[in-house]
């Protein structure tokens, strides 16, 4: 391998994401959990927390930097426990993911159905989401 080759390669993402504390609410959340820390790789050392708190309010999950830095949230919409609960579950979602977006928490959805087809696409969010605001947060600091 030359030295273009070899630089080219050691920039690929390729640390894993370590889960940190906190529990999941569902199955769902738990398969979401793992997904990301079995498939994200990323080009900064990342944590997973679960049930993050913002106030009164928690983020299903939360990926922080090595110095505990918010990155971004992400929720979990899985079938069984939002099904049945129509309208009104999910302007509560949307209410209080504006408010928490308003404070500077981002936050990346992913639905059930999205997790069951779009899976490579979660992947390259995740980690595009990942790596770009952790250069953000290297500039500021």
């Amino acid at each position: 391998m030359n030295h273009t080759e070899q630089k080219k390669f050691s920039n690929k993402p390729h640390m894993k994401i370590e889960e940190s504390f906190g529990e999941v609410d569902s199955g769902f959340e738990r398969d979401v959990v793992d997904f990301i820390i079995n498939n994200v790789k990323t080009e900064y050392k990342t944590k997973l927390i679960k049930q993050y708190e913002v106030g009164s309010y928690s983020i299903d999950i939360a990926l922080v930097d090595s110095k505990n830095r918010f990155i971004f949230g992400i929720e979990v919409d899985g079938y069984a426990y939002h099904g049945g609960q129509g309208v009104d579950k999910y302007l509560s979602d949307k209410s209080r993911q504006e408010f928490l977006e308003h404070k500077g928490y981002d936050i990346y959805r992913i639905t059930e159905i999205d997790f069951k087809l779009k899976k490579e696409k979660i992947i390259n969010d995740i980690s595009i989401l990942i790596n770009n605001k952790e250069k953000r947060l290297k500039s500021k600091f």
